[in-house]
């Protein structure tokens, strides 16, 4: 039972690391509004999950959709349930902006009890509900979680229900066409549960959940715990089969209920959830992590005016970069008042975080981290508790990373693929293009709010702000790379064989001629002030033109051949160069941050580009398969990983 408490909370004073309340919509004021999961893409398109209902016990419910744009959250239609039913949407996971899932239960009966699984999936374009198996004997189904490795490799994971209550524990798998009920290896116990799953690999899964003599609380929101006895449920995926791995037990009639569950690594892995006292109820915050042979558990705190404590999920954007949502009780143990509760991890102990608890009740069940932008916790809220049904009203918290850590990148492959990562947003080009040379190069408009794409051929392809100011009518070699101008309203394109191009507000500061001759240029960069620019061959060799100057290289050793980029420090007085085999030489005011060979990697896939950061105090170092290295300040964003690029990466270009 939700028991009301009246807030007495000081709002933290706005910071750029602290968490904020944002505005998230309601679909009526009068109904509750809920949201329970929630996932992001990129820094400009995060989905949350819920429901809406007039009452919980005989009501009307409704799915709950919220996207965000990168500036507001706003609500997403989603498909209608079919006569007699009604639709519940607990979890979400995204692949990409055009391949997304969200799972949760068909609704009907007298009491809106789970009598199947539900599972939506979006196209880019609209949801439509994706046939789910028919759960196996009598009783229905809840769908709590869902992950994917690739597009025709998902899990969903949950729990049957009889009657509305709990009944055993549930997984499905997607093939790329259909779902298919999966098994999986019993506990022993008469109940269990799976409350989260999640994949570092098509075989590397984990499922965790509940398993125990009793069952968990009849409501199908998989929110707060409520049985005794029960104990963490851990089990394996390796490619073939589902198996049981052991986990810490707690003394009866003590237990623990696992929420949550997150992989950095296959060797660094998070779970999530809350320790339970000898009632079923929730007692204090619990955290385990992976090491790559057990599951060990890490101390994480309880604040001490809490009679209970749980983190229903958990999110990572390396081994020092986690972040766990749940909730509090502040009453007593048999009358729980959830407040939300945040907590981090920096690599060595879990923290509580600042969060704006400025409401009566409110509890956070999901949460979704962006590399170099931030964090997102969703769940739900109540500020007035007065009569016996108070309204829930969607809660969002947001953490925004500090000024000097947001940061994009964008990688462009041969075939003109753009992948963006942190900050960086991908854009629809301003006119139709037609493919017929590779992808050279990438260059960002001054306000990074759009970008050119250069062809081999000299064809240059604007997209959203960039405008296109000309293109090379003949070549007797292909381009190499292309350099802005400072206002954006022009650029300079360079062919292999060193000579340059100027189009619209672009000064001509020569080509190599003669001396460029047997060199094979293979970038451009331009000075601050536009007033010249460098041209960078193969072999090493750096010709200023216009203003731009030649720095000293800052190593004792002669660079290795061939290199294969350039980028430039900010005020153009120092440059770095790397070559395909991953070493990166500093010149001028550059400073050497590091490199693949330097970091001991000695077979780097081949290395197209080197970025550097908008501060000039770290690069990226980017590899021909979506690798990406990050030294000095440059946060690591993402790469493709393990997903092969279709064509090899070619250029990339930050924020």
């Amino acid at each position: 039972m939700l028991v009301g408490l009246a807030a007495n909370v000081e709002v933290a004073a706005s910071s750029p690391q602290s968490w904020n309340i944002v505005t998230a919509p309601d679909t009526n004021p009068t109904t509750d509004n809920l949201l329970v999961g929630g996932t992001c893409v990129d820094a400009f398109d995060c989905l949350a999950v819920g429901l809406t209902s007039t009452n919980f016990n005989n009501g009307t419910f409704h799915p709950l959709l919220e996207t965000w744009n990168g500036t507001s959250w706003t609500i997403a239609s989603s498909p209608k349930a079919a006569a007699g039913s009604q639709y519940a949407l607990i979890n979400t996971t995204c692949l990409s902006d055009a391949d997304c899932w969200a799972v949760g239960a068909t609704l009907s009966g007298p009491h809106n009890n789970p009598s199947a699984g539900l599972t939506e999936h979006w196209n880019g374009s609209s949801w439509s509900v994706v046939p789910s198996p028919a759960p196996p004997g009598p009783g229905g189904a809840l769908i709590v979680a869902v992950t994917c490795a690739t597009s025709s490799d998902c899990w969903a994971a949950g729990t049957l229900m009889t009657n509305g209550n709990q009944s055993g524990a549930l997984l499905e798998h997607w093939n790329g066409s259909k779902w298919a009920l999966s098994t999986f290896a019993p506990s022993g116990q008469a109940y269990q549960e799976f409350n989260a799953v999640t994949c570092d690999g098509p075989s590397d899964c984990w499922a965790v959940g509940t398993a125990g003599p009793n069952p968990q609380n009849s409501d199908f929101l998989p929110i707060f715990p409520g049985a005794v006895g029960d104990q963490g449920l851990v089990e394996h995926w390796n490619g073939e089969a589902w198996s049981l791995t052991t986990n810490p037990v707690a003394a009866s009639p003590e237990g623990r209920y696992l929420a949550g569950v997150t992989c950095v690594t296959k060797t660094n892995c998070w779970i999530s959830g809350t320790t339970t006292n000898s009632s079923g109820r929730s007692a204090g915050s619990l955290t385990e992590r992976w090491n790559g042979s057990s599951w060990v558990v890490v101390s994480s705190p309880t604040p001490p005016d809490a009679s209970g404590a749980i983190l229903s999920s958990v999110s990572c954007l390396g081994a020092t970069e986690c972040w766990a949502s749940g909730s509090i009780n502040q009453g007593a143990t048999t009358n729980f008042q959830p407040e939300a509760l945040i907590e981090s991890w920096n690599g060595t102990t879990w923290t509580v975080q600042s969060s704006p608890n400025v409401t009566a009740l409110s509890f956070l069940r999901g949460i979704a981290c962006v590399h170099g932008t931030g964090c997102w916790a969703m769940g739900s809220s109540v500020t007035d508790v007065n009569g016996n049904s108070p309204l829930f009203q969607t809660l969002i918290e947001q953490l925004k990373f500090p000024a000097s850590s947001v940061q994009g990148l964008w990688i462009v492959s041969s075939r003109g693929t753009v992948y963006a990562f942190g900050q960086a947003r991908r854009f629809a080009p301003r006119s139709s293009r037609t493919v017929e040379s590779p992808v050279v190069a990438i260059a960002a408009t001054p306000d990074r709010k759009g970008y050119w794409l250069v062809h081999a051929d000299g064809a240059v392809y604007e997209f959203s702000d960039a405008v296109f100011h000309g293109s090379p009518k003949s070549l007797r070699r292909p381009i190499a790379g292309m350099a802005p101008t400072p206002s954006g309203l022009g650029y300079w394109l360079v062919a292999s064989n060193g000579r340059a191009f100027a189009f619209g507000d672009a000064t001509p500061h020569g080509s190599l001629g003669p001396k460029g001759t047997g060199r094979t240029i293979v970038g451009i960069s331009a000075t601050p002030d536009g007033g010249g620019y460098w041209l960078v061959s193969s072999s090493g060799d750096v010709f200023p033109l216009g203003d731009a100057k030649s720095y000293p290289s800052r190593g004792v050793e002669p660079i290795e051949r061939p290199v294969a980029g350039m980028a430039t420090t900010p005020d153009g007085r120092g440059y770095w160069l790397v070559t395909p085999g991953g070493n990166v030489r500093a010149f001028g005011d550059a400073t050497y941050y590091g490199s693949p060979t330097g970091q001991g990697i000695t077979s780097p896939v081949p290395i197209t580009s080197v970025v550097a950061t908008p501060d000039g105090r770290g690069y990226w170092v980017v590899g021909a398969n979506g690798s990406v290295y990050q030294y000095g300040d440059a946060a690591f964003l993402n790469s493709l990983g393990g997903r092969r690029p279709p064509a090899p990466i070619a250029a990339a270009a930050s924020l």
